[in-house]
């Protein structure tokens, strides 16, 4: 029986969920027994990601589309590619337009809780691409969009729990942190307009430093909001117990999760789709206090995993904070049922078999 001859065409030269995503289904397509290439930029994050795939240099500059369009629609003729499979916003036209002229089939992937543009949306109903949801929230917001119920697909994203099972804190020594410390975490990029819930937990430190005379705080990652939130630190005079780690590489992810005691993501709804990030916190064995939308609450259980609130409920994170602190039995035994989750319903294997399924469903129709 021949291969399935795969396509994963993302753009964004950074690293983010989506990022992850495209790595984690490349490798997992590998191994159900695919043909995979990625295109992606030559110095990009997913390329240094992908080990044992061919990837293919495309540029990360929306104006050179026509460039990226001549490039793929070649290679996906010369190498008999099946299925084309978008993965970001800037690459759907990208992929739409490469099936199109080429006749190969498509499938995109809508990591954002978001509608499509009305231009994108007519061209995925008229090619009769797939749309693949990460989560019912998301699947929801596109019905709702008018894409019908026959181009849409929920399939739960899923990570490699393997990575994460460390227990020696690497970046409490590297921080030189009391013993005792209780150190909460976030690791995201930080952009406009409110990053992942930054200010929140920001505005939580000060009665939350009352409580837990002993706690910290570890922010992962950078972007454009990180100087405000430097300002808002010092603003606070707590520069002592915030610890801005800079850009944190994927294999460092695992080491910052390992010194936390709890991690704390308080996305905004465009941004609630299926967060890797959650994921990878819960398969660290962490308690999650996550915010109360879209595919979050499909991921959290809301007082067995952790808690689920308001991205803007400061009283809220602070109470759960002091609870999680005050309780470590109840602490350990979320991260252990978050843990079980994670390995149970959202672990890549089921993942990459789901995405192949489908292949196999469009190129078989």
């Amino acid at each position: 029986m021949e291969k399935t001859r795969v396509l994963l065409v993302i753009s964004n030269p950074g690293w983010g969920g989506t990022e992850a995503y495209v790595s984690l289904l490349a490798k997992g397509l590998k191994e159900q027994g695919c043909q995979v290439w990625v295109a992606s930029p030559k110095s990009s994050a997913v390329s240094r990601n992908v080990s044992g795939i061919q990837v293919i240099a495309i540029s990360s500059f929306p104006l050179l589309i026509f460039y990226n369009l001549f490039k793929i629609f070649f290679f996906v003729l010369f190498h008999k590619i099946h299925i084309i499979h978008g993965n970001s916003g800037k690459d759907y036209w990208l992929v739409l337009l490469a099936g199109f002229f080429s006749g190969k089939k498509v499938v995109l992937t809508r990591h954002l809780m978001t509608r499509f543009s009305k231009h994108t949306q007519q061209m995925v109903i008229l090619e009769k691409s797939i749309v693949i949801a990460p989560s019912n929230a998301t699947l929801h917001v596109l019905k709702e969009s008018g894409i019908p119920a026959s181009c849409l697909v929920r399939i739960y994203n899923g990570i490699d729990s393997a990575p994460y099972q460390l227990s020696h804190g690497k970046f409490r020594i590297l921080y030189r942190l009391p013993p005792h410390a209780f150190v909460t975490g976030i690791v995201s990029n930080i952009h406009f307009p409110k990053g992942k819930g930054h200010f929140t937990i920001l505005q939580s430190l000060p009665e939350i430093l009352k409580r837990i005379p002993e706690a910290y705080w570890m922010i992962g990652g950078s972007g454009p909001l990180l100087p405000a939130l430097m300002r808002r630190v010092k603003e606070l005079r707590v520069e002592d117990r915030v610890i801005f780690t800079g850009h944190l590489q994927p294999q460092q992810v695992p080491h910052f999760l390992s010194s936390l005691d709890l991690f704390v993501l308080l996305s905004y709804d465009q941004e609630g789709g299926c967060p890797l990030a959650i994921m990878e916190a819960m398969a660290s064995g962490l308690p999650v206090i996550s915010s109360h939308i879209g595919g979050n609450k499909e991921i959290v259980e809301d007082g067995k995993t952790g808690f689920l609130i308001s991205p803007e409920d400061d009283n809220a994170l602070v109470k759960y904070s002091i609870d999680l602190f005050e309780n470590p039995d109840r602490r350990k035994s979320m991260g252990h049922e978050g843990k079980q989750r994670i390995e149970n319903y959202f672990n890549e294997k089921r993942m990459s078999e789901e995405t192949l399924k489908v292949y196999d469903a469009i190129l078989t129709a």
